[in-house]
């Protein structure tokens, strides 16, 4: 299998990273913030120092940016959720269902908890080696289900209907070269955006 990592997805990295700045981080507090946080669709009254609470990914950014918060890693991203996703991908015939901005928004957490790599420590890693470990894992499961894409879109192709993209990110299918192609036909034909039909093939 053709391996060439979250790097290859580059041009649409941009598009689908503002749009997983909406996803949920845990955030634990080193300081206090009394006003009301007035956010685009939540308003957060206070934070208080010592404590964790869920926030928007754009503003844990600024908070850990800022020195006000650290990032605890989702659950969704720890070492042995990624093996176990790699398993299950290599079992399942289909897509199976990830985190909605799963690649972008991992990518970008990846790069904060490198800033501090000893607190991601596992009984038998260190924390860098740990950080290494999912960033592998994350690499190989972007190429595994690029290859179950590029096989599902080769059958449409074949059979001349719309594929079964049940499960596929928006951010794997822009950074697919078959797809567009593929996408570009079907919307003159059907005049209608595969995009829209990933989620409810």
């Amino acid at each position: 299998m053709e391996t060439t990592g979250l790097v290859s997805a580059s041009d649409s990295f941009t598009t689908a990273y503002f749009e997983g700045q909406d996803t949920l981080v845990t955030v634990a507090m080193r300081g206090t913030i009394r006003e009301p946080i007035n956010l685009l669709n939540l308003q957060i009254y206070g934070l208080h120092c010592y404590r964790s609470v869920e926030v928007p990914l754009y503003l844990a950014l600024q908070l850990f940016e800022t020195q006000q918060a650290t990032i605890s890693m989702p659950e969704w991203l720890k070492l042995d959720r990624t093996r176990a996703y790699i398993s299950n991908e290599m079992e399942s015939p289909g897509l199976q269902e990830l985190q909605p901005h799963f690649f972008e928004v991992s990518r970008r957490l990846l790069i904060v908890f490198r800033e501090h790599p000893d607190e991601h420590a596992s009984a038998d890693l260190s924390g860098g080696a740990t950080l290494l470990a999912i960033e592998f894992n994350i690499n190989h499961l972007f190429d595994i289900r690029r290859q179950k894409l590029r096989d599902i879109i080769d059958a449409a192709i074949g059979n001349r209907r719309a594929p079964n993209l049940t499960n596929a990110t928006k951010f794997e299918l822009i950074g697919l070269d078959a797809y567009k192609q593929f996408s570009d036909s079907f919307s003159e034909i059907h005049q209608l955006s595969l995009y829209d039909s990933a989620g409810t093939a």
